[in-house]
């Protein structure tokens, strides 16, 4: 893309900048997605309810942009498909129809966002949920700490807020730390309000006592630092130096993991990163009775799934879920699946670092979306995010919004 066509989709954007109502229902939709325990993803109607209600209002807009997204966004659809097929062969249908419903509806949400909402917008929705999460929880901890505090085990004290697990809150923290981090860092002006939503979102993270989302937000915040320090660098020169601090947080990442009994021993874990060690061979071992497709989208880790029961038999507790996004993607649509949701995140980094090497004007939106997609990686090792609606609505959104092309308003009919 280069600068004269970049200055004409900044002004084509200007004429149709969306309106709050637009921001202020994407925040919701956003909200929804997180999971919250009164609206969470095994809640099929609500999550239906509260999505189907956003995507119609965002459906009686009229269209300001196109989006198109190359590999990373078919791959992306292909994969959403193979989950809403699965249904066929699921060893769970009813609860496989349920959560298939649910992402249908959380892609359409991502590409109706993406086609109604400039790239400050979705900044600043995915600012607002994740802040009004984090809100929600730390007022939760002062009204009823029972619900709001871990009461038991190694977890006593850390705050789940919202949601059913500390982890979950440490996650929604890290993700809107990172946005409203990368958003301050460009900001004009309303620079304290980021700042005040950095604060708040780190502050739960911190507070959820989950070490993968504290260690996820450090190397992103570095991250992002690094990337937005090289807008002023000439393109040619970023990109190699973009490439470079993305392979600095991938071995900083590495070192941690690699040296787990130093770091884990200093927040009191054990080196079996909480019995995750346990629970991938377990999970592989099911897996490998259906290698290719998989046992079927949502259908491994309900209370009645044979599989479910399989592999809490053979690490001798409950598991919930694999504790790995891959591996979740692996026993639930297979093969098959793994390998499409592999090459769309792969193909979708590679084409950020080149739309950041080459733009000229890279600005909030791209720089933070760096960090955000970081976040999202890295945490989906440990923990199953990209097998969540919320994970695989910021990836379709990202596909669709980076590298998509602006057009003016069209006027209805």
């Amino acid at each position: 893309m280069n600068e004269s066509t970049t200055r004409e989709f900044v002004a084509a954007e200007s004429s149709t900048k969306p309106k709050l109502t637009d921001v202020a229902m994407a925040a919701f939709g956003f909200f929804a997605l997180t999971g919250p325990s009164f609206i969470a993803t095994d809640m099929y109607w609500r999550q239906s309810v509260a999505l189907g209600l956003t995507c119609m209002y965002f459906v009686m807009h009229s269209r300001r942009y196109e989006a198109r997204g190359g590999l990373p966004h078919v791959m992306l659809l292909a994969f959403g498909v193979l989950c809403i097929v699965s249904v066929i062969w699921s060893v769970q249908p009813t609860d496989t129809a349920g959560a298939v419903a649910n992402m249908f509806l959380a892609i359409w949400f991502a590409r109706l966002c993406a086609t109604r909402l400039d790239g400050q917008s979705v900044l600043m929705a995915i600012i607002i949920a994740t802040l009004l999460a984090c809100g929600m929880s730390i007022m939760l901890v002062y009204y009823d700490s029972s619900f709001a505090v871990v009461q038991q085990g190694y977890q006593a004290g850390a705050v789940k807020g919202i949601y059913v697990h500390r982890n979950h809150l440490g996650y929604v923290g890290a993700i809107g730390g990172i946005a409203a981090f990368g958003a301050s860092l460009f900001a004009e002006r309303n620079r304290v309000v980021f700042v005040v939503a950095f604060i708040t979102c780190s502050y739960v993270a911190v507070r959820a006592a989950s070490v993968s989302a504290i260690v996820c937000l450090m190397l992103a915040l570095v991250l992002v630092a690094v990337l937005r320090m090289l807008v002023g660098v000439s393109p040619r020169q970023r990109g190699a130096l973009a490439s470079v601090a993305f392979l600095a947080a991938t071995v900083s990442g590495a070192v941690v993991i690699l040296q787990a009994d130093t770091w884990l021993e200093l927040f009191g874990r054990d080196t079996s990163l909480t019995g995750r060690t346990a629970i991938w061979p377990a999970v592989l071992a099911a897996w490998r009775e259906h290698p290719v497709l998989g046992y079927g989208w949502n259908a491994t880790w309900g209370d009645d799934a044979a599989v479910q029961q399989t592999i809490s038999s053979a690490v001798g507790f409950r598991v919930h879920h694999a504790h790995n996004s891959f591996l979740d993607i692996l026993l639930q649509v297979g093969a098959v699946g793994l390998l499409m949701i592999v090459v769309a995140l792969f193909s979708l980094v590679i084409y950020v670092f080149i739309r950041f090497s080459k733009d000229p004007d890279a600005g909030a939106f791209l720089v933070t979306s760096i960090g955000v997609l970081f976040v999202l990686i890295s945490y989906s090792l440990v923990e199953d995010r990209l097998s969540k609606p919320f994970g695989i609505a910021i990836l379709v959104l990202l596909a669709s919004k980076i590298g998509k092309r602006r057009l003016p308003a069209k006027k209805p009919g």
